[in-house]
């Protein structure tokens, strides 16, 4: 892989990354639900809030899964050996990272829940003490309360690489039809709730995944360019623009405009990947190194910050819709400080808790 390309994944995946931040980040509680008596600038802090929470932003994912599929699959050795390797190496930084996080956040829920001071911040769920080991087990490996909800990704993404074998067989010897199955299947699927239920997101995550493996085994091309690359900048827009106006008007999703932009998404930022680096490209390579950490941390770092700011906006929808970025950025900022702390406090336990990614990077 040359400099070039290398660089753009980076820069990518940084950007998916902060992109996460923003789906998790929000100042109005449930934003598809709009009542029909809502202040007009309530309505507009709404759906520019839903535009970007729900819309924009759902691309990360999807770019992780496909970037994930040709990263594993660049170099894949279709033997017993480059399976194990390959297998060892993502337990390595996905499944131990996973299973640390989560034994961390039941130790720390465990413990808080123990003293009144601080029980009452940490019982939106049953407390732990009343929880058997099966229910105790079952909520880990559903990466439900009180593990933290964001490690689905690594979860599915580990899983991929256990079928891994069996995905290289099927692209192997059925190629384009496997992908046209793996593509109807997604189509297809649907549901009438707000956002995503665990089959919706892993099969849209094994149709990015296999995508990335396909390029990958094929070795397309995968920087070519096309002439004017914005038009799908300005179809991604236009297919969110409608989803947002749907869900609002509606109070449910419109799964074809949704996938529909998640395709036009992907499409808009790899073909535009020059306005992207032109923009944002240093920055994003200074949160390189830390990336997975603020994947890690950002969510409980969100509780904290939106707590906080719910004083400072004090009903302001102009403040509100401020602090949806604002907050994000904290959140990314106080993880990064989480980072370089715990990377000094304690090096070898951080290394093995993001995996060993770029630790000596992280100065």
């Amino acid at each position: 892989m040359d400099k070039y390309l290398s660089r753009k994944l980076t820069v990518l995946k940084s950007l998916a990354i902060v992109l996460v931040v923003l789906i998790h980040t929000r100042t109005v509680e449930r934003l598809h639900l709009l009542p029909p008596d809502s202040t007009f600038s309530h309505k507009i802090n709404s759906f520019m809030q839903e535009f970007f929470c729900n819309g924009l932003n759902r691309v990360a994912v999807p770019l992780f899964f496909l970037i994930s599929g040709y990263l594993f699959f660049i170099n894949f050795s279709p033997t017993w050996e480059g399976f194990k390797k390959k297998v060892l190496s993502r337990t390595r930084t996905l499944l131990i990272p996973c299973v640390l996080v989560s034994s961390v956040c039941v130790v720390l829920y465990f413990v808080f829940q123990a003293f009144p001071l601080t029980a009452r911040y940490f019982g939106e769920g049953k407390p732990l003490v009343y929880y058997s080991n099966s229910e105790l087990i079952l909520q880990l490996i559903k990466l439900e309360y009180p593990a933290p909800g964001q490690l689905w990704f690594i979860r599915s993404l580990f899983v991929m690489v256990l079928l891994s074998p069996l995905l290289y067989w099927c692209l192997s010897r059925t190629g384009f039809f496997f992908i046209f199955g793996i593509t109807c299947l997604w189509l297809c699927l649907g549901t009438e709730s707000i956002g995503y239920s665990i089959i919706n997101r892993n099969i849209e995550g094994l149709f990015f995944f296999v995508c990335g493996a396909f390029i990958a085994l094929k070795k397309i091309d995968v920087q070519f360019k096309i002439v004017r690359p914005y038009w799908f900048i300005l179809l991604w827009v236009i297919l969110v623009f409608a989803k947002t106006s749907f869900t609002l008007y509606n109070h449910i999703w419109s799964w074809n405009l949704h996938k529909l932009s998640i395709v036009a998404g992907v499409l808009a930022i790899w073909f535009n990947y020059n306005i992207v680096e032109r923009v944002f490209g240093e920055k994003l390579i200074f949160i390189a190194p830390y990336a997975f950490a603020v994947y890690l941390f950002h969510v409980h770092v969100l509780i904290i910050l939106n707590r906080v700011s719910q004083v400072i906006i004090n009903g302001s929808e102009f403040l509100s819709f401020i602090s949806y970025f604002l907050l994000a950025l904290g959140a990314i900022v106080v993880s990064i400080v989480i980072v370089r702390t715990l990377k000094v406090l304690v090096p070898r336990a951080y290394g093995i808790l993001v995996g060993q990614r770029d630790v000596k990077n992280c100065n």
